[in-house]
């Protein structure tokens, strides 16, 4: 397989600068690599034999050679994100200031690397092209090439300007390889020389770069986040007569290797050599050092998503994200260190959780996150969280050179087994959907209630039968032990039918479809975890009957010769059932470890009852009192949903309440009647109930008292049409429900 590049930037090779006496200035500096950035890499079921490399060109004499080398090609079988190179310096000799140094490395940032199921087998880079004479030797060789069977985000290296940089071994993964170019010779003939440079090329940064690599995967190399390599110093040379000085250049430094991110996931990786953050090397071969992770290191994270392997050491990440193996077990161990050298963990800073879907742990387990550690690393999530719902406390320890994850132990009541589960606080957020859907359908409730019979007791006139329609909508907030805000439209239609009983008591009956469709938002704060916003959809589709009755013989006034539905003087009954289907949609900010949204649809079945009594008191021809009190039970069915591989049950949920109120209306005109009212209701129950892995979810409730005061006016916006009213109204709300709902309702008989 040939090489595959993403984009290839080379600088030529420098040659020979000489110049005679009163030169000013004589150069012959390796060009620079260019910046490699942004590049995107995916390899998936692939395979990579590596191949060598050819060498670089040499430049050989018999006695004298001047001149840079050529850089050496990469091994084959190789996919680089973009490869940039300087060309060799080379040799500069004058009498006033002489500059040979090596090119500076490019900027290696933001590539992104994902490999599945990818084999990488190594083959040797080729070897960058020297300057040889058997009497002068001066000027730049050839950077080396890397190994073949490597996978590169992006490549930079600048010119040598002396003997070039190695390369890295074949099969492995490089975020981005930038590498300053070395020096080369900087020589005069000059006591009133000026400026003299042969210092190695800097290397650039090479940070802010992911690797991904998932599936059956093995590497026989290292995976390194990044790396930045300094060019090694070259030589200045000062020849006065027969005497020639000789000292070094200063080696280039490496760069910053920061931010960069390395993922593996699964258990079926097998990689031969270490994981590296970053690595910054300075010309000379010394690693730069960063302990407390505020320069070379800083953000570097290893993230291990159910992986479970051996590599010869891990270095330079200051972030470790754990998700355990589904079957994680009590004294497992994940990653095995066959190195001399003990991982060194101070300063590091590790999450630990467990997939949902896996084995749950035990207090007292422990469990050895890698063998042969040292130093003292902090656990930044004490409460272990598994999927959406489960949470253990742990502790984070190096015990005997091993890195150790220990479950903390709680006895529970009358159990012989140390407890060490518990339910996520935050799992009571995925109920507030239910009791959206809850408080959705009591509102239909109320609708038929406060309106839809009225509608239908308007509908029939002077007859006995007749259509009616309802469109209603407002928006409520709801105290649940966090709060709900509803937004809804609901929409009743049917038919009724008067009946006059021999006792001149007169009875209506009738049917109705309905249709509800709401929006709604939960909001819930919890210690040490935070805040959770969910949002969603309720919608209610169904049928039902409705019941009035006048009671003749209870009216305060003169009673009438023919009676009618539509009288209100004395005392009634009123009486509907409901059923039908609700749907429910939840979202939610929270995300599991595995990245798994919390939402979820749920689909249940409703119903609902409600009876009533009231009296109805014509104070006068424009003024009546009306005082009323009325029960209503609902029931939201019981459903299962999924959220990634958690389950989540959802018990039945009831509703059950009182209402008693009175309301006073003034007729100003035929067609506007004002009307205000208070109320009070209690609600009994009103729980939303759930459980995941068979434990109980904090329940958010709609129960407890609201008072409510309502301020509206029934019009008839038509004198020619009575058979159209609309209704505006106003609610304020206090108690266990808060705030306001505004309505307009118009209803229409046929």
């Amino acid at each position: 397989m040939n090489p595959i590049f993403g984009g290839v930037s080379t600088g030529g090779a420098g040659g020979e600068a000489f110049l005679g006496q009163q030169t000013p200035t004589v150069s012959a500096n390796g060009g620079s690599g260019g910046a490699v950035s942004g590049n995107i890499i995916t390899l998936t079921d692939a395979q990579l034999q590596g191949a060598a490399g050819a060498n670089g060109g040499s430049v050989n004499g018999a006695t004298t050679s001047l001149g840079g080398g050529g850089a050496a090609g990469h091994g084959g079988g190789s996919v680089f994100g973009g490869v940039s190179t300087g060309g060799a310096g080379g040799y500069s000799y004058g009498s006033a200031s002489g500059y040979a140094e090596g090119g500076a490395g490019g900027d290696i940032t933001g590539n992104t690397l994902t490999l599945t199921n990818v084999q990488l087998q190594g083959a040797a880079g080729g070897d960058g092209g020297s300057v040889f004479g058997s009497t002068l030797s001066a000027g730049g060789g050839g950077a080396a090439g890397h190994g073949g069977g490597s996978v590169f985000g992006g490549v930079s290296t600048g010119a040598a300007g002396g003997n070039g940089a190695a390369g890295y071994d074949g099969g492995s993964v490089f975020g981005g390889i930038s590498t300053g170019g070395t020096g080369g010779s900087a020589n005069t003939y000059s006591q009133t020389h000026g400026i003299l440079s042969a210092n190695g090329g800097n290397g650039g940064a090479a940070s802010n770069n992911s690797i991904r690599i998932a599936g059956t995967s093995s590497l026989t190399g290292d995976i390194y986040g990044g790396v930045s390599q300094g060019g090694q110093a070259g030589a200045v040379s000062i020849s006065i007569g027969s005497t020639t000085t000789t000292t070094p250049g200063q080696a280039g430094r490496g760069g910053l290797t920061q931010n960069n991110t390395v993922t593996l996931i699964g258990d079926q990786i097998a990689i031969a050599g270490a994981l590296y953050g970053g690595l910054s090397v300075n010309g000379d071969g010394l690693v730069n050092l960063d302990p407390t992770f505020t320069s070379y290191y800083q953000g570097n994270t290893l993230t291990l998503q159910g992986y479970r392997g051996t590599v010869t050491n891990i270095q330079h990440f200051e972030n470790y994200n754990w998700v355990l193996p589904t079957d994680v077990v009590n004294k497992d161990s994940l990653i095995h260190i066959t190195g001399s050298q003990a991982v060194q963990l101070d300063n590091t800073k590790h999450s630990v959780a467990l997939q949902s879907g896996g084995n749950q742990l035990n207090g007292g387990d422990v469990i050895t996150l890698i063998d042969k550690a040292t130093g003292s690393p902090t656990l930044t999530t004490p409460n272990v969280k598994q999927g959406h719902f489960l949470v253990y406390d742990t502790t984070l320890t190096v015990v005997n050179d091993e890195l150790v994850l220990t479950i903390a132990s709680k006895q529970s009541t009358g159990s012989t087994t140390p407890a060490a589960v518990r339910i996520n606080p935050t799992s009571k957020a995925f109920l507030e959907g239910r009791l959206a859907a809850l408080a959705q359908i009591n509102q239909g409730a109320d609708l038929i209630s406060d309106s839809a019979i009225g509608a239908a007791r308007a509908s029939l006139g002077t007859g006995n039968s007749n259509l009616f329609a309802l469109i209603d909508g407002g928006k409520s907030r709801y105290d649940t032990g966090s709060h709900i805000k509803l937004r809804n439209v609901g929409f009743v239609m049917g038919a009724a039918q008067a009946f006059t009983l021999r006792s001149q008591s007169t009875m209506m009956v009738g049917a109705f479809v309905e249709h509800g469709n709401g929006h709604y938002d939960s909001y819930n704060s919890f210690d040490n975890y935070g805040d959770v916003h969910g949002d969603g959809r309720v919608r209610y589709t169904g049928g039902g009957a409705l019941f009035h009755m006048n009671v003749a013989g209870t009216g305060m006034g003169p009673a009438a010769s023919a009676p009618s539905i539509q009288d209100d003087d004395g005392l009634y009954l009123k009486a509907a059932v409901r059923a039908g289907q609700a749907k429910t949609r939840f979202d939610s900010d929270l995300i599991d470890p595995q990245g798994n949204r919390g939402q979820y649809d749920s689909k249940a079945n409703y119903f609902s009852a409600m009876a009533g009594v009231g009296y109805a008191l014509r104070l006068d021809a424009k003024q009546k009192l009306d005082v009323y009190g009325r029960y209503t039970w609902s029931r939201l069915g019981s459903d299962s949903v999924e959220l990634g591989k958690d389950h989540l049950d959802f018990g039945t949920t009831n509703s059950s309440r009182v209402r008693i109120g009175t309301r006073y209306s003034y007729a100003v005109t035929p067609q506007v009647t004002p009307y205000v009212g208070l109320a009070y209701e209690r609600e009994f129950s009103g729980n939303a109930k759930g459980t995941a892995y068979n434990l109980s979810i904090n329940s958010p409730t709609l129960k407890g008292n609201t008072g409510i005061a309502e301020l509206g006016v029934s019009m008839t916006p038509l004198a020619d049409k009575q058979n159209l009213t609309m209704n505006v109204g106003l609610q304020g709300y206090v108690g266990d429900r808060q705030g306001g709902a505004a309505n307009l309702r118009v209803r229409y008989a046929f």
